[in-house]
Parts: structure tokens; sequence; C-alpha cells
């Protein structure tokens, strides 16, 4: 891209700056959000800051305009400047706002006073580093290290990422989400130098499928992946390594705990323990009843018991270990009977369980995978089932499971109450349910 030249930043500044550019614009451009803030000259203005964006957004500027711009890391620029950064999120204000217009003018002086775009723009390094330099020692290393203090309560958490980054947790997922499928996109091709399929793409990057990279891509973009990706170009040096070094220091990590054997045995026990009894209730249902409404909005208790099959056979074969057998044709009992077993074998052999890669959450094994989010699917989806069909005895859900959902959900709790999701828990009185945590009605007790 001729008219826009982004570099790597000095050394000493990696950790405050994703990247500085240069630029020479023509035409209209249409950028997408990467939860990044810009302090950015143009030659017709003031210095700006350029806040971070919610969506997609397109600009075109004077003929003859040259900018030069520096681009911070999300979290790192609130920190130096002592502003939320949800106080300029979607806006673009002079930095004369912020540091004063005689410290601004300063600047402007030092910029204009170079002879070309590259020494422009390494007077707004200099710049950065000197707000490093009179920062306090731990401004970044807070922002940097927000998303590990698990020992906040969620609007705590909720507050801080609204002033680091401009967004919540759930806000700032989707849109690191989506800098990660542009970069396995621009990044990832075959021995022909095609890109992959979206399919796949989707699934590397985080997302749950196809349709749900469709939902962000509109979202963010209001364009189809398809649409979008033809007139895309990255605007950082090195897309792939932006996107890595974001989630090195954590900024998409919701839920990371460091697996041992041990805990890789207990999971095991614990999915073995609860898919036995899960396969208990599919097979008390009664063959009439499956056609019964469940409490999950327009699901049947077939297409919640197809629902748990088919996540986790979407799992299985998202790993780069030997994939279930096929379950093509077969009735949804039979299938899950295979799948079920193929999970708990996986669980079983500590090469496979322990097997490590990059959730939509960050870095985790297939046993955490499971035991965090699968295995609680077997409580929850089992009272879905039997409140549907009847089967009270079902209905009563262990009181230690009920505490460890409870607390495996907190983490991401901003996060899976999305559209389509889960909606927002509701009060009630003792005893605490882990289905009233996920905003269902409940009248069943715990043992």
């Amino acid at each position: 891209m001729a008219w826009y030249i982004p570099v790597d930043s000095p050394h000493a500044l990696d950790r405050v700056l994703a990247c500085s550019w240069t630029a020479l614009p023509t035409g209209r451009h249409l950028l997408v959000p990467d939860a990044c803030i810009e302090l950015l000259w143009l030659s017709t203005g003031p210095i700006l800051v350029c806040g971070p964006e919610m969506t997609a957004w397109d600009f075109e500027l004077p003929e003859g305009t040259a900018a030069v711009g520096v681009r911070f890391r999300p979290g790192a620029l609130p920190h130096l400047l002592s502003i939320p950064a949800s106080s300029i999120r979607d806006i673009r204000i002079p930095l004369g706002r912020i540091i004063g217009e005689d410290a601004e003018d300063n600047l402007r002086i030092r910029i204009e006073a170079s002879t070309d775009l590259d020494a422009r723009r390494r007077v707004l390094e200099s710049f950065t580093a000197q707000l490093v330099a009179a920062a306090p020692n731990d401004a970044v290393l807070n922002a940097a290290h927000l998303a590990d203090q698990f020992g906040l309560m969620a609007r705590q958490l909720h507050r801080r990422c609204l002033f680091s980054f401009g967004y919540g947790p759930s806000i700032l997922a989707r849109i690191l989400r989506f800098q990660r499928f542009l970069a396995l996109a621009e990044t990832v091709r075959d021995a022909a130098g095609r890109r992959r399929g979206l399919a796949l793409l989707a699934i590397d990057a985080g997302y749950s499928d196809q349709a749900h990279l469709a939902g962000d891509c509109r979202a963010i973009t209001g364009q189809t992946p398809t649409r979008f990706l033809v007139d895309y170009f990255p605007t950082f040096p090195d897309i792939s390594r932006h996107v890595r070094s974001v989630q090195d220091v954590g900024f998409v990590r919701h839920h990371h705990v460091c697996m041992n054997n041990s805990a890789s045995v207990e999971a095991a026990e614990r999915y073995r323990t609860l898919s036995s009894r899960f396969t208990g209730l599919v097979e008390a249902v009664p063959v009439d009843y499956w056609d019964a409404p469940s409490p999950c909005a327009e699901w049947s208790a077939r297409d919640v018991f197809a629902h748990v099959v088919n996540t986790e056979r979407d799992l299985l074969c998202r790993m780069p270990f030997p994939p279930p057998p096929t379950t093509d044709g077969l009735e949804v009992r039979s299938a899950w009977s295979i799948i079920r077993d193929r999970v708990q074998q996986a669980l079983d052999n500590p090469h496979e369980a322990g097997h490590n890669y990059n959730s939509m959450f960050g870095p985790t094994t297939f046993a955490q995978t499971v035991d965090q989010f699968y295995s609680f699917d077997l409580v929850v989806h089992a009272w879905d089932i039997a409140t549907a069909t009847g089967l009270e005895s079902f209905r009563t859900m262990p009181s230690e499971e009920v505490q460890t959902i409870t607390s495996s959900l907190a983490p991401i709790a901003d996060t899976m109450r999305q559209p389509g999701v889960f909606r927002k828990g509701r009060r009630v009185q003792q005893p605490r349910h882990d289905l009233v945590h996920r905003g269902r009605r409940v009248r069943a007790t715990c043992d």
C-alpha cells in the first residue's frame, strides 16, 4: 500500500506502541477497529488523538495532505495521559485539550521543522518516550495484566476495561477476535498461495462457526467477510506479530489456568460422572416426548440434545488428534454414545488431555475446555431436557456442580451474555442456583 507505510516502533517503546506510520492518503479508505488509540499529525490541522472505535469507518482527506502517527497498544495511552479511553471512544480530539495548547504547539513546531515524513514520525516517537518516562512505573503494567486480576468483581473489571480500552470485556473480545481473523486471512495460505476458506479461518480465529464470524463482521464493518476482504489492507507492518503480541500480554485473556496432570485427571473423572448421568437421562426420555418444548427458546428437547452432541463433536474435530468415528446418518442417541466415548478417551490420554491451543478466551488445554464448558453443559442441558420431558428426578442438580459452574462462569459473564447466547441473570432468594445465573426461570432445588 504505497500511500500508507507502517513500520515497527523503536524497541524501547515496544510495550506501549503497536507500530508507527507515515501516509500520503489519496481517495477514500475503510478502516476497522483494532482497540488501539492513535496519535497523529496532519499537515492540514491539529495533532489529533483518535479514540478506540466500535465499528468500521471511512475517511477522505484533501489532495496533498501528509500524515504521520503512532498507534498505541490497547490500554496504554489512557494510563500515560490519565484519561479514560471511554471518554474518547469513537471521536477524535486535539491533543491540546489533554496536555494543554502550549504543549501541543511546541510539539507541532518540532514536527513541522523536520525535513521529511520519517523525521516527523520520529518526533512523535520521541514525544511518546517522554510520556512513558513521566508516567508512574506501573501505569502500563496495570493495563497489560488487567485480565489476570480474577479477584475483581464483574463490575469492577468492566469499569477498569472502560478506562483502559474504551470498551467492556465482551466488545474488546469481539474486536480483538476480528483482528485475529484478519491476521489469519492475511498470512495463512495454501501451497498455491490461496487464502483459506472462511469456515476454517473462523474456527482458527476463535469463532464458534462461520455464522458467528459473519455476524461480528457485519456488526463491525457493515459488510460480509467476503466483501470486506476484497478492499481490506493491513495497517500494521506485520499484522500477525501485532495480534500475537496483544494476546501474549493478556488483553484478550478472560480465563487461563495452567493445568497439571492431577487437574486433567480430575476433569476426566468429572466428565465420566456427568456424562453417565446425562446418558441415564437420555435413556429415560419416552420416545414421544423428544419434541416437547424446552426452556431454551424455540428449541425442543431433541434440539437441546443434538446441540450437546454436535458441540462436543465439533470440539473433537478441531483438535489435532484422531477424530471420532463418523456419526453421519445415525440417530442422535447412537451418535451421543460415540462422541461421549471419544471425549472420555481423549481425557484419559495425558497427551491429548494436555494439548495446548488458543481459544477465544486465550491459551488453554483440551481438558480445561471440556471441564469449563462441556461438562457444565451436561449439567445445565440435562436440566433443560428433564424440564421439557417432565423427568423430575433429573431436575435436581448436585450442589457441588452448582458451585463449580457458577465460579467457572464468573470470569466470562460479560462475554456469555450476548444476543442469542444467554440472557441476564435473575435475582432470587436462596438457594443460589446456576441456572438463575444463566437467565432461566427456576423452581427446582439443589440437593
